[in-house]
């Protein structure tokens, strides 16, 4: 054998031991150059926005594709992932229009193309096209998907693609859905045949560039944040830290979002963005300014945040922070890296009156936060929270902490939070957490003042009711597993746990698992903010029952966390008596309804759900005789959802809690409802074995018009004179054979081949029923079996 076949052998020897006998790559795509150039904007990020962007945005996209702008596109895909762990380094972090700006920056931080096309002219081989084309020969999706599985293949190559093609012929894109329709094929195909191109100048120049009346307000704006003296600058540091995840809408007709930055630039110049991992993070640059940059990429409602910035808003700003007198004379504070995450101590000399009623004044925004913020997939916050329960907060006239500012300094000590360690919080720093026993130093303290001065007990009256219209001094969490939604108002069934939340306990919530949390950090930075926020939860609770009879008190959280030894609990008892009479057997009932109903004021809209909730004694509504209106539908599920329900048989795992359901009608506006599953958990402490704590027969389901939620599990699509026979096999424990393909047929499964059209109608529907709202939703957890 001559030295060159020794050669050949031994490199495809060695290339065989590296690939693994790797299949070949998939042959090139034969695709028709078009004979016009097919427009991005028009026509191409339109398709991508219904079939690629409900999976592909935020920091759960698989193979981190964001899909939801022409930047993310051409950024492509990487091999590391986001959700990480055990990761016991931190990850380079990888933001969108922040992290990187160009191309070749993207490169450099492992990311590779998915449009780009090396084969012969009349062919194409870029990694979309063959993934599309793929499941258009291979159409039928089988087995199960889960795109956000950790050991997801992010194929890189043509090598790594036709290995990745051969173990898995069903999974090309869309994943585990129904394939393009040959029309929109041939689109995308067209369009990458031509190179892939994006906007032109002028279409990028018109979508980067606020319209004419927001640019005015834009302008007004920028002005006030950026008054160069020491009470404005200090204003526009806290709202920034507040709000930079924030939507913002300026009161204006257009349909447009804007997001606050930091910039090295001023107003009226081109926006050179400061960037930091986190919000009150040093910008490393003497000056800085705050500026608005427009929000061109898709709005996928996971993320999808609205505050707005009207002229009412910026006088409400002038009134709590400029006008009143400080706790000290105005000055700028530095950057330092440990008081810095303190908002306690970095903005202490703003009254504490003025920030409780900012927080009280966007509530429902600053919970949002921590349900729908930095980590998208919720899962360091949300597998601390139950399913279901009612959030309320302590009036300023009644919260010590306004009252007497003094006790927010005494105790500065014990108000530290871990993410005073940035994203490399060491774990064996877990093992005398500092920050556990501050925290606990904290509420003793917090309960011990609040015994001595309130000596007759807490009343109605220490409940904020809310000032204006638009406030939410009553809001509804609902879990759906790795997601969260919130909700103003009382939505469902009597919860088992409620929340009061004080000012402290406001600000900690928001910095340590919104403003502070890295989703790039390691290991010990996640889990000392999840056991940070088992106490911040116990807290919340504890505080709503010093509003209970000292002698349920014991009971009432222990009923909380059944199977936890009581000093495993972290909770404070507290000496103090309530200073409510209360003439019912059930305190907790008789409370919440006392404030919805005698409390709040009429003109807030807060009311009892007239579906879900069971008054004392009452039963489930019987299943209607006929379904002429909306009520009727909802009485007609509300009647077969009782706990340990058909139904709730029907929905027995996490990756089926919530569902909507079209009834079309023939004369009228189809109904939309949201079925809302509640798992009972016997406690929420756990960080693994989730399932040991579960038990199915004491599940709850709420049934509620319109939409809940960003992910959907299921759809349903029932006609008007099918809801009895839908609703009699929904109420079936087991369904006959002879029935089965009939119940499948009013479920749309992901392998149904009309899947797409149902996504529409639903997906326009929202936009319709919520035009500020509303976004994309995400199908990353739709039902993963393909039936």
């Amino acid at each position: 054998m001559t030295s060159k076949y020794i050669t050949l052998f031994c490199f495809f020897t060695l290339l065989i031991l590296l690939t693994g006998c790797a299949a070949p790559p998939p042959p090139p795509v034969h695709v028709q150059i078009p004979d016009r150039r097919i427009d991005y904007v028009a026509e191409v990020k339109p398709l991508l926005d219904k079939r690629c962007v409900v999976c592909h945005s935020c920091y759960n996209a698989p193979c981190q594709l964001k899909l939801s702008s022409y930047e993310g596109t051409d950024r492509g895909g990487t091999k590391n992932a986001v959700y990480n762990s055990t990761r016991l380094t931190t990850m380079d972090p990888t933001r969108l229009f922040i992290d990187a700006q160009t191309t070749e920056q993207w490169r450099q931080k492992d990311f590779f193309s998915v449009t780009e096309n090396s084969a012969q002219s009349g062919y194409n081989n870029s990694i979309m096209l063959q993934l599309l084309s793929h499941k258009m020969v291979h159409p039928k999706s089988s087995g199960t998907y889960n795109s956000e599985a950790v050991d997801l293949t992010c194929a890189k190559n043509q090598l790594e693609l036709g290995s990745y093609l051969e173990k898995h012929p069903n999974r090309g894109m869309p994943f585990g859905f129904p394939p393009l329709t040959q029309e929109e094929f041939q689109l995308i195909s067209g369009w990458l045949a031509q190179g892939a191109n994006g906007p032109t100048p002028e279409q990028q120049k018109k979508i980067i560039s606020p319209k004419p009346e927001d640019a005015a307000k834009i302008k007004v704006w920028e002005k006030f944040l950026n008054t160069p003296n020491p009470k404005h600058a200090m204003t526009a540091r806290y709202l920034y830290e507040h709000f930079f995840l924030a939507h913002l809408k300026f009161g204006t007709s257009t349909n447009e979002y804007y997001e606050l930055v930091r910039s090295r630039t001023p107003s009226g110049k081109t926006v050179d963005l400061i960037n930091t991992v986190r919000p009150y993070d040093d910008p490393g640059t003497e000056k800085s300014y705050y500026r608005f940059r427009k929000i061109h990429s898709t709005i996928v409602h996971k993320t999808h945040m609205v505050v707005n910035f009207d002229n009412e808003q910026l006088a409400r700003f002038k009134e709590l922070f400029i006008i009143p007198k400080w706790q000290q004379e105005p000055h700028l504070v530095d950057y330092d890296q440990t008081t810095s995450a303190n908002p306690f101590i970095s903005f202490e000399q703003i009254p504490v009156r003025s920030r409780y009623q900012f927080l009280l004044d966007n509530s429902h925004y600053i919970i949002m936060t921590f349900i729908r913020g930095p980590v998208c997939r919720g899962q360091v916050a949300l597998n601390v929270i139950h399913d279901q329960f009612w959030v309320m907060f302590m009036d300023p006239e009644s919260d010590l902490s306004v009252k007497h500012p003094g006790f927010l300094r005494l105790n500065r000590e014990n108000l530290i939070m871990p993410i005073e360690k940035g994203s490399k919080f060491p774990v064996r720093d877990l093992i005398k957490n500092k920050y556990h026993q501050a925290i606990m130093r904290y509420f003793k303290s917090r309960q011990d003042f609040y015994a001595a001065y309130f000596y007759n007990g807490l009343g109605y009256d220490a409940i904020w009711k809310g000032n204006r219209p638009q406030d939410a001094p009553l809001l509804t969490v609902y879990r759906h597993f790795d997601s969260a939604s919130v909700q103003r108002g009382v939505l469902g069934e009597l919860p088992s746990t409620m929340w009061v939340i004080d000012y402290p306990l406001f600000e900690r919530i928001y910095y340590a698992l919104v403003a502070g949390f890295d989703v790039y950090g390691t290991l010990g930075h996640q889990l000392a903010v999840r056991l940070y926020m088992d106490t911040l939860r116990v807290e919340g609770e504890t505080y709503f029952l010093n509003f209970m009879p000292e002698d349920v008190r014991k009971e009432m959280i222990e009923s909380w966390y059944l199977g936890v030894k009581n000093k495993d609990i972290h909770t404070v008892p507290t000496l103090m008596p309530t200073d409510i009479q209360f003439t019912t057997n059930d305190p907790k009932r008789e409370f919440i309804e006392h404030i919805v109903e005698k409390e709040i004021p009429l003109t807030a809209g807060i009311e009892f759900d007239q579906v879900n909730y069971l008054r004392a004694g009452k039963q489930y509504p019987s299943v209607p005789e006929q379904y002429n209106t909306l009520d009727d539908v909802l009485q007609g599920f509300r009647a077969i959802s009782a706990p340990g329900s058909a139904l709730l048989s029907h929905f027995n795992n996490h990756s089926a809690n919530l569902a909507y359901v079209r009834i079309r009608r023939d004369k009228d506006d189809d109904f939309v409802l949201s079925i809302v599953v509640n798992r009972w958990h016997a406690n929420v402490t756990y960080l693994f074995g989730e399932e040991n704590v579960l038990d199915s027969a004491k599940d709850r389901a709420d049934i509620l018009p319109g939409f809940i939620g960003s992910y959907p599990n299921y759809f349903f699509n029932v006609h008007e004179n099918d809801l009895p026979d839908f609703l009699h096999l929904l109420s079936s424990k087991k369904i006959e054979e002879k029935d089965i393909e009939r119940f499948l047929g009013y479920g749309i499964n992901r392998a149904n081949p009309g899947f797409w059209e149902e996504y529409d109608w639903f997906q326009q529907r929202f936009f319709h029923d919520q035009p500020v709202q509303a976004g994309r939703f995400d199908l990353n957890r739709y039902y993963p079996t393909a039936l």
